[in-house]
């Protein structure tokens, strides 16, 4: 176990992470399906090249912001 971090800052940190893949796979999937993307309110039309676009442009982008904020959580 690891005692270095406080256990709410670790649980606040896995509620973080969680919360960003759930918030990343939906917004993957919006991108191949098409509508409005949560939070953002950017509407798009879908399709398999935007979801690809997605995907590998900006899905990594996503997961990296949410890294960062809890390891700043953390």
């Amino acid at each position: 176990m690891n005692d270095d971090v406080h256990s709410l800052a670790g649980s606040l940190a896995v509620i973080t992470a969680v919360a960003t893949g759930i918030f990343s796979l939906w917004c993957t999937v919006i991108a191949f399906t098409g509508g409005t993307l949560p939070l953002l309110g950017w509407s798009i039309e879908g399709g398999v090249a935007t979801g690809l676009l997605w995907l590998f442009l900006v899905d990594p982008i996503v997961v990296t912001v949410g890294y960062w904020l809890s390891i700043v959580i953390v």
